[in-house]
């Protein structure tokens, strides 16, 4: 790094208990990055653990990009992820989580991006699965698309993820720490009232699947969360458009046919009626009971015809009246 000059990326990866391998393949996997301009922060959340104290002071000792951070005690990821954006000096910041690997080109693709476009704030990309679950994940790309799909599952991986810093700063948007899980959801949303997302239409990230994740381990924690975020976004949305004083943990399918009437009665736009058309999913997806009648007024709602359904989404609701016991975890709290 050339001496004063203007940092343009920071890096922010926080380490509890994960194999100190895969931590060596996530590290070596930024420091490999072809853009190389950084500063490498790495929040070690687990001080008791001697030899990894050792283990990452190596890894300083090895790169001056790196740079420790040792919490006095187990703080959690959120408080964690706080106290790194705290450090952070760049105009960008990349996520990177420690069991995790970043294709070579993934910080010169997602910084030539951001720089393109200043209305955007947060960039992701595709993911590849690796571990104990294969495949890929193809999120949505334009803008429209991400903030809709939103109201229905997680825009970005979040992992794979680079912000623009000053967009955190100016608007005092930070995790919140009153979410221990699903932390990323509540910033999704709060950034999304701000700023443009994107998604760089590429596999740049490979995304471990193990049993140790808190995905795995604290599940249902974690999808209360997701849900009660969810519902918050969906009151917001309906007072916007004029909507108040619904309950939308207690909706049938004729009360969300008529909020969608109302919707469509205010000539939204196409960006509103795309996230309308994925609350709607949302909703459908919640219902107290799934019965007959509720089957035949989903038939005959015409739901299913609006922006942002896709035929996967109408068998969804299907299967939810066929066996109402399915959990699905894009539903609201209720």
């Amino acid at each position: 790094m050339e001496k004063n000059k203007a940092l343009e990326l920071s890096v922010l990866m926080c380490v509890y208990k994960e194999p100190t391998e895969w931590i060596d393949d996530a590290i070596g996997s930024i420091l490999n990055q072809t853009f190389r301009d950084f500063e490498f922060l790495i929040i070690n959340d687990n001080p008791n653990d001697r030899r990894l104290s050792d283990f990452l002071n190596e890894k300083s000792a090895s790169d001056s990009r790196i740079r420790i951070i040792t919490n006095p005690e187990n703080f959690g990821l959120t408080k964690s992820l706080n106290i790194g954006l705290e450090f952070c000096k760049g105009e960008f910041i990349a996520r990177m989580d420690a069991d995790d690997i970043s294709m070579p080109t993934r910080f010169e693709k997602q910084i030539r991006l951001l720089k393109k476009d200043q209305n955007i704030g947060i960039v992701g990309c595709h993911i590849k699965f690796i571990g104990r679950k294969k495949g890929y994940a193809r999120l949505p790309v334009s803008n429209d698309d991400i903030k809709a799909y939103e109201y229905f599952s997680s825009p970005f991986d979040h992992p794979a993820t680079m912000m623009r810093s000053n967009v955190l700063a100016k608007n005092g948007i930070s995790y919140d720490e009153s979410l221990r899980y699903a932390q990323d959801q509540k910033l999704w949303y709060e950034m999304s009232k701000v700023c443009d997302f994107a998604n760089i239409p590429e596999v740049l990230f490979y995304h471990r699947y193990n049993n140790q994740q808190i995905t795995i381990l604290h599940n249902s924690e974690q999808l209360c969360t997701i849900k009660k975020v969810r519902t918050e976004m969906v009151h917001d949305f309906l007072i916007c458009h004029g909507i108040h004083n619904i309950n939308v943990r207690n909706l049938s399918v004729r009360q969300i046919k008529r909020i969608s009437k109302r919707i469509r009665s205010g000539n939204p736009s196409d960006a509103e009626r795309k996230k309308w058309g994925k609350i709607s999913i949302t909703l459908l997806l919640s219902l107290n009971h799934y019965d007959f009648s509720s089957f035949t007024a989903f038939l005959l709602s015409g739901l299913y015809l609006q922006p942002g359904w896709y035929f996967k989404d109408f068998i969804k609701v299907i299967l939810k009246h066929f066996d109402g016991s399915l959990f699905n975890c894009a539903g609201i709290s209720y």
